[in-house]
């Protein structure tokens, strides 16, 4: 559950955007989070004291006007965040806040050359998601974030209501999904699929917040109407692997899979990972289902997919399925947790390996990692490869890693391998 989102554009308590007419006030203490007022920066304090002490604690002991002048030189800015973050973190006991080390992902910084107070800092007229030290450096800047300025707002805009109004979607509404006689074909999109199956509502946030819940399971649909009979099986094995919080929607929606193909009678699915959550061990059905239909949840948490394979209760896939899976992330590094499984997705024969990631370049590493396997044992036959998922998930979300500008979607870009006989 998100509880608070940081933007250094607006006031700490309510959110309100800065501008003439509300002048931001920069706390004094840590020189890191603004308000709109005084009355709001007392009421905000009892969430805030903690990460403004252990930062009024760093600026003491270096003498520095801002934590990330305090972490020394260093030409790329997003070590200078991590390290002024983790700087920060050391003064005091445990860890911080998710919402306090957004503070230091996105800080109040020109979004060119990276200044800091005490440099007066403007924002995007348009988006108020990033600030400029100079007009000049905000026209310098102006091809390469206007691609994602309206993205941007409206992510501000989603995070702003979730934490505002208490807004949240964790569970399907209304629906009408019935069992089909017949297949229905799947709707071109994400947002075809909802205005084909769900409550037409006027609200964008609960429709972006609705697929992020279905993303995972119309991303499978998807590959199964792309990649030959699969949607005619009795029966279907699903091996879900490094799952994480996004892949818990799976337990309410893989009923949609029983209601649009009305040939599936029983589904398998087993989750491996070594942060695997501590989930259910039941997918949800309605009574149709229960009294027609049956499906079986085994959870393989703190193990590796190569390690599952040897257990002797193993099962044989029809679908590998890894979501913003990063298999390239750590290649090459002590900390690659994928080097000895992935050579396992070539162990089966026509089973479809598929993939999502956050954009095409981790995609096409993604892909080139699973397709350098040496000597498989079977031919895998690439049947889509780094395309645009559209069945994604609609909410923009601020990139941390890279550019602070650029946005990422769930499920964003789709690669499916099918394994053949050589």
């Amino acid at each position: 559950m998100q509880v608070d989102a940081f933007y250094s554009t607006t006031c700490n308590e309510c959110k309100r955007i800065f501008s003439t007419e509300v002048p931001a006030r920069r706390c004094s203490g840590c020189k890191l989070v603004s308000y709109c007022s005084r009355d709001h920066q007392k009421l905000n304090w009892s969430r805030h004291k903690e990460l403004c002490r252990r930062a009024q604690l760093v600026l003491s002991q270096t003498g520095k006007e801002n934590v990330f002048q305090a972490v020394g030189n260093s030409k790329n800015w997003w070590d200078v965040r991590i390290k002024a973050m983790f700087l920060v973190e050391r003064t005091g006991v445990g860890p911080l806040l998710p919402y306090h080390r957004e503070v230091f992902i996105f800080p109040d910084a020109c979004r060119v050359c990276y200044a800091t107070y005490p440099i007066l800092l403007k924002p995007c007229p348009v988006c108020h998601t990033v600030t400029y030290c100079s007009d000049e450096h905000r026209l310098s800047d102006y091809q390469s974030h206007v691609r994602v300025c309206s993205a941007l707002k409206f992510g501000m805009e989603v995070d702003i209501s979730i934490v505002t109004s208490s807004f949240e979607l964790t569970s399907l509404p209304s629906n009408t999904l019935a069992i089909q006689d017949t297949r229905p074909n799947l709707p071109a999109n994400m947002e075809e699929f909802i205005v084909a199956y769900f409550t037409k509502t006027d609200n964008r946030v609960a429709t972006v917040l609705l697929s992020e819940i279905l993303t995972c399971v119309t991303t499978l649909m998807h590959t199964i109407e792309k990649s030959g009979d699969y949607f005619a099986r009795p029966k279907l094995t699903l091996h879900i692997l490094g799952p994480k919080q996004l892949e818990y929607s799976l337990f309410e929606t893989l009923e949609i899979l029983f209601h649009l193909y009305n040939c599936l009678k029983h589904l398998e699915i087993v989750f491996i990972g070594p942060e695997c959550p501590p989930y259910p061990q039941n997918i949800s059905l309605c009574a149709e289902c229960l009294a027609s239909r049956t499906a079986t949840v085994d959870v393989r948490s703190s193990m590796m997919y190569h390690d599952y394979l040897s257990c002797s209760d193993s099962s044989v896939p029809d679908l590998i399925i890894a979501f913003n899976c990063g298999l390239h992330e750590f290649e090459g590094d002590i900390s690659d947790t994928w080097i000895d499984s992935i050579p396992s997705f070539m162990s089966f024969c026509n089973t479809l390996i598929v993939l999502t990631s956050y954009n095409k370049l981790e995609a096409a590493k993604d892909m080139k990692r699973v397709l350098s396997v040496e000597q498989p044992p079977y031919i895998p036959r690439v049947i889509i490869e780094c395309e645009e998922n559209p069945f994604r998930g609609l909410r923009p979300h601020r990139e941390w890693e890279h550019n602070t500008d650029s946005v990422f979607y769930l499920n964003n870009v789709i690669s499916v391998i099918e394994t053949c006989p050589p």
